[in-house]
């Protein structure tokens, strides 16, 4: 996720949404949440979406950054937390994550990051 300045509204990637959507789902196939309980939590991330956050496509040219970042070889960073940051590096937002080594691996590229 990615958090806008002073009063503006936060911004999520189609592909944040996605991995929500995939732990969501990972939960109901490890029997850890109900298929109800899914459903209330995906209803809860769509409404939320759609009411507080500006929600951004992935471009190609994001694979294609991400891409390039790895085949630098100076990351620690896994395709999905790659593609989170140069998505932020691209709308020039700062990347809001639990990931410390997202975090960390975003700062060295000069993002501002809130750790949460």
């Amino acid at each position: 996720m990615f958090v806008g300045t002073g009063s503006e509204a936060s911004v999520l990637s189609d592909w944040t949404i996605a991995e929500a959507v995939s732990a969501i789902s990972r939960g109901v196939r490890m029997r850890v949440l109900s298929r109800e309980d899914a459903r209330t939590a995906l209803a809860g991330i769509d409404g939320w979406a759609a009411s507080a956050a500006e929600r951004i496509e992935v471009a190609s040219a994001d694979i294609r950054a991400a891409e390039r970042m790895l085949r630098s070889l100076d990351t620690t960073l896994r395709t999905p937390d790659a593609l989170h940051v140069v998505i932020a590096q691209r709308i020039g937002a700062p990347l809001l994550t639990f990931d410390q080594v997202m975090a960390r691996e975003a700062r060295k590229l000069g993002l501002t990051v809130i750790e949460i």
